[in-house]
């Protein structure tokens, strides 16, 4: 029983540390966003507008992947809480992957998921409405 709690600490500071690694990603999303615009209100040049959007959808794409991760490592706290047998420490989430028929581990799932759209295309769609107000 100790070797499983252990077991299920450690499947808890990874999932910690995914939902950070997204919190920091959004973090750096509104860093970004702020430089730009003290840039903006420097220089005049509006067309700059659109190349802030590249790097918000890298970043998109990067936070979904620790979504995922998170959610991965949920299935497989799950999955070794509920297991009987003798535990391993294993800690490769394949193993859930494969015996998971939940669609909210696949990527596009979490791409579009409502914590991420909000996010993002808030901050992109804010960035085509400053480019048609500053035209």
């Amino acid at each position: 029983m100790n070797d499983k709690i252990e077991h299920l600490k450690m499947i808890e500071d990874i999932i910690s540390r995914m939902a950070n690694n997204s919190i920091k990603a959004k973090e750096f999303t509104i860093a970004i966003v702020s430089l730009f615009g003290v840039l903006l209100s420097i220089n005049s040049e509006k067309q700059w507008l659109f190349v802030l959007i590249i790097p918000i959808i890298a970043l998109w794409f990067m936070d979904s992947k620790y979504l995922q991760q998170e959610r991965t490592f949920r299935k497989l706290y799950d999955f070794i809480r509920n297991k009987e047998d003798k535990i391993d420490f294993n800690m490769n989430p394949k193993q859930v992957k494969l015996e998971s028929t939940d669609h909210s581990l696949c990527f596009c799932n979490c791409l579009f998921s409502w914590s991420e759209v909000f996010f993002y295309i808030f901050i992109i769609a804010g960035i085509v409405g400053v480019y048609f107000i500053l035209r």
